[in-house]
């Protein structure tokens, strides 16, 4: 039957394979075979073997074949071993055009263009240990153009602008998963200019200005989470210069001023969590410089400090408290306490007593008066109605009042801060003695004792605290069997001022506190 007549009756199950539930005609298998094999070699190429034949196919020649120094085309030379070192393209038999060049080993090295034997020219392929770890354009056998390094160790990959085999202006680094790693402007492998770093997780960790691969001019600098930490200006990796430092938890300035090699000293702001500017003035840390203090005025304390200050008070010794900073600030000038309460209750009774004697009538004369021999005093002595019973009155206690506040008449500027003291916590930047060191002296427990107790738990061992004000507390001695025991003191000196530093022994060498004062005693 012919082909025309055999069309006209349709296709029988001859004309079809069965493939499981597919059916599919025979024509059509082997334009598809055809269409999947160019497919293939058009995405991987020839199989190596066949390439390696096709090779093995060229001429062959050594090193030294005086025949090979007049060839122009595609060979493969030869070491004294016999061993192929080049495949490719000759001129005048130099390697001149599109070659490979293998080692000892036969392990490829280099698959791009060369000139005279060096490698020169775009889409390069340069390999280590058969794995390829760069790909680009080269000259004079270095990197040289825009390319794609990989580090065979770590994996980094290196994609951008090369010079002389290094990073050289814009480019980028991977991490060996294809997460990104720094970006920006680089020169000699290392960021230099704008740029960024990341983590592993894509979490950006720095970015500003660079030099040699640090932050050196004005950047930022990120918790591993991806908070900001600092921003502001760098020098060679560290904080240097004017920033702020921030509250990661809550994304918040925290303190800002002039940070020197990575800690923020000199003249510098202290904010609370809320926002809130709570001091202004020399900082070590995230702390005030307290010992900056000694020999300052009162007013000069406040004007630096916007929380208020509590009191405490014993005799002669005052101190201003600062709670959220842990500070005291001691004075031994005369501090007046005035009480509201007290001035009124002391106004009525003046006042009662001069309505009392504009009423009282005045007193006649007595019986006899002026007769001689007889005085209004010896009337008196007598028993007259006038006598005075030789009886003396009980004293009554003095009222307690709870309203005491500083005088509304002291002049801050005469209360002279002679000493500082920080419970619980060392005095920043001020001189810390060695952990080893024996104790310079001792002492019986006093007022620095009662206040850093008091600040540190609300009691004191071996003193009475009343608070008489709202801001106001006032110690009194209360005997007891701690008085007989002694305190060790360590004492440390820097740039004229010493600080005593005293320990709670029964609880794994705690500070206790910390004082500080002019080396003079004053």
């Amino acid at each position: 039957m012919s082909s025309s007549g055999k069309e006209r009756r349709g296709r029988g199950p001859e004309d079809y394979w069965h493939i499981g539930p597919v059916y599919v005609q025979k024509w059509l298998v082997p334009p598809a075979i055809i269409a999947v094999s160019a497919a293939v070699l058009i995405l991987f190429g020839l199989p190596v073997q066949l390439f390696r034949e096709e090779e093995r196919r060229l001429p062959a020649y050594r090193y030294n074949d005086p025949e090979l120094a007049g060839l122009s085309g595609l060979v493969q030379v030869l070491d004294e071993d016999n061993r192929v070192r080049y495949v490719g393209q000759v001129a005048a038999g130099a390697y001149t055009g599109r070659g490979k060049v293998f080692n000892e080993a036969g392990e490829l090295l280099y698959d791009g263009p060369l000139i005279d034997g060096v490698y020169e020219g775009p889409d390069a392929k340069v390999y280590q240990s058969n794995a390829m770890v760069y790909t680009g354009e080269m000259a004079g056998n270095l990197y040289e153009g825009y390319g794609r390094r990989i580090d065979p160790d770590s994996g980094v990959v290196s994609e951008g602008q090369f010079s002389r085999g290094l990073l050289e202006g814009p480019a980028q680094q991977f991490y060996a998963d294809g997460t990104l790693l720094r970006d920006g402007i680089f020169s000699r492998d290392l960021l230099e200019g704008e740029g960024r770093e990341y983590d592993p997780a894509g979490v950006l960790l720095r970015e500003g200005a660079f030099s040699a691969g640090l932050l050196h001019g004005e950047g930022r600098d990120y918790t591993p989470g991806g908070k900001l930490r600092y921003e502001g200006q760098f020098w060679r990796g560290l904080y240097h210069g004017q920033g702020v430092l921030y509250n990661t938890l809550l994304g918040v300035p925290s303190a800002a001023g002039s940070f020197v090699y990575g800690a923020l000293t000199g003249q510098g702001t202290i904010y609370h969590p809320s926002g809130q500017i709570l001091y202004t003035g020399q900082v070590c840390g995230e702390r005030p410089r307290a010992e900056t203090f000694l020999g300052l005025s009162l007013a000069e304390v406040e004007a630096a400090f916007t929380p208020h200050w509590a009191l405490y008070s014993w005799e002669g010794i005052t101190a201003f408290v600062y709670p959220y900073f842990n500070l005291m600030f001691i004075t031994e000038s005369p501090v007046a306490l005035a009480s509201p309460a007290q001035a009124e209750e002391t106004a009525r009774q003046e006042r009662q007593e001069l309505l009392d004697a504009l009423n009282r009538p005045a007193p006649e004369p007595a019986a006899g008066a002026g007769e001689p021999g007889v005085s209004p005093a010896m009337e008196t002595e007598s028993g007259g109605t006038g006598s005075v019973q030789n009886q003396t009155a009980a004293p009554s206690r003095p009222p307690v009042y709870e309203d005491e506040l500083l005088s509304p008449d002291t002049d801050k500027r005469s209360i002279l801060i002679t000493q500082v003291l920080s419970y619980g916590l060392p005095l920043p930047c001020a001189a810390q003695p060695e952990q080893d060191a024996e104790a310079a002296g001792r002492h019986r427990p006093g007022w620095r004792e009662w206040f850093s107790d008091f600040a540190l738990s609300g009691s004191a061992q071996g003193a009475c605290v009343r608070q008489s004000g709202q801001f106001v507390w006032r110690f009194t001695p209360s005997p007891s069997e701690e008085d007989n025991k002694l305190i060790d003191e360590f004492w440390a000196e820097s740039a004229g001022v010493e600080t005593m530093t005293v320990r709670k022994a029964h609880k794994d060498m705690q500070l206790w506190y910390q004082t500080a004062r002019w080396g003079d005693g004053s």
